[in-house]
């Protein structure tokens, strides 16, 4: 009889150390599944954006003293004849925009400029406040 008692409880303790409770498991990925989603809402890409005209969009003359051309080189800008870093033509733009009323910005792109340069240019107009942008594509 002892020794069936004996087997008896040594079943008792396999079967305790068998049972395995996934509760605190659940509950932990329940908490990691709803903290990434709260925290991914928070994420702002940032970008810049533009507004295209649309197809039924007429022609707007431009006066010249509104004209802001800008031509993008692999290792800053030339505005104006001078050679500007990134600080530089944000200061620039802003000082033209507190002077000009519904300044335009052109830029120029030419093929052996890097792609960055132009969304450099296009993020540096769009941090100084101007919003109407042209693109021009120069091949030479």
């Amino acid at each position: 009889m002892y020794w069936l008692f004996g087997k008896q409880k040594s079943r008792e303790k396999q079967s305790r150390l068998i049972d395995f409770d996934t509760t605190p498991i659940a509950d932990l990925s329940f908490n990691l599944l709803i903290f990434f989603i709260v925290t991914a809402s928070f994420i702002i890409r940032q970008g810049v954006f533009l507004s295209l005209p649309s197809l039924t969009a007429g022609t707007v003359k431009v006066d010249l003293s509104q004209v802001i051309e800008i031509y993008p080189q692999n290792n800053g800008f030339i505005v104006d004849g001078r050679a500007l870093n990134r600080k530089e033509l944000l200061q620039y733009l802003e000082l033209r925009k507190s002077q000009t009323k519904d300044a335009v910005s052109i830029i120029h792109m030419k093929p052996d400029i890097k792609y960055e340069r132009l969304v450099d240019t296009l993020s540096a107009i769009r941090e100084s406040g101007l919003s109407k942008i042209s693109l021009k594509y120069n091949e030479s």
